[in-house]
């Protein structure tokens, strides 16, 4: 456990000894998870993504209201597929 600035480190892993994590993260493959990014869109074209993008939904804001707009494009700012490239 260490104290920088004040602020105690290490929650996470009492949080996780308290949880039991350790038995589940040894049984996890990572195999069949299905994720949801509610984001820009999704550039189902890019190298790291192709094939494995089910569906690609712009969320963005019009006249203070979330609207969802399926994506035929991708990803009209590029995060989206940030945020799938780092989860992928």
């Amino acid at each position: 456990m260490t104290t920088v600035s004040g602020v105690e480190s290490g929650l996470l892993e009492r949080g996780a000894r308290f949880l039991h994590l350790a038995d589940d993260w040894r049984s996890a493959t990572g195999r069949a998870v299905r994720v949801a990014i509610v984001d820009s869109g999704i550039d189902a074209s890019h190298p790291d993504l192709a094939g494995r993008v089910i569906e690609s939904v712009e969320a963005r804001v019009d006249n203070k209201r979330i609207v969802f707009d399926p994506s035929e494009s991708g990803d009209s700012a590029g995060h989206g597929t940030a945020c799938a490239g780092i989860i992928a």
